[in-house]
């Protein structure tokens, strides 16, 4: 079997037969060379201005005295989309807690929004959100 092998070692090409020192010194060091750190840019990011759990709070405060809203009154005076998102998700946590009941008729349509936790009704844990 080994004679075999010999005999094909003939017919593969030597790879490395057109290669000169300097060109596999500089592929080395190309090899060894550290890569750059990418710099990441995050300009487009908007910086949290509130959380679930402030809004959570603001919401409990408002939301006693303000009877049936809807998200979108709720909404109207936000600057960012991220803002909606928040009120969002903090109406979902007081509809976990039991403290509202949300109605929406359609797909898409309004939803509203009606307190029904009581005058003295407690915000529990709110849980945090890490997205």
């Amino acid at each position: 079997m080994a004679g075999l092998d010999e005999a094909f070692i003939g017919l593969v090409p030597d790879l490395l037969a057109a290669v000169t020192p300097a060109q596999l010194r500089d592929a080395c060091q190309k090899a060894l060379t550290p890569k750059p750190k990418p710099v990441i840019d995050f300009f487009h990011v908007t910086p949290v201005k509130m959380t679930v759990a402030e809004t959570v709070a603001s919401l409990a405060d408002e939301l006693p005295t303000a009877g049936r809203t809807t998200l979108r009154q709720l909404t109207d005076s936000a600057v960012d989309r991220i803002e909606v998102v928040i009120t969002f998700l903090a109406l979902l946590e007081l509809y976990k807690q039991g403290l509202i009941d949300l109605t929406q008729v359609r797909t898409f349509g309004s939803l509203t929004v009606e307190w029904t936790g009581g005058v003295d009704a407690a915000v529990a844990n709110v849980d945090v959100y890490e997205g």
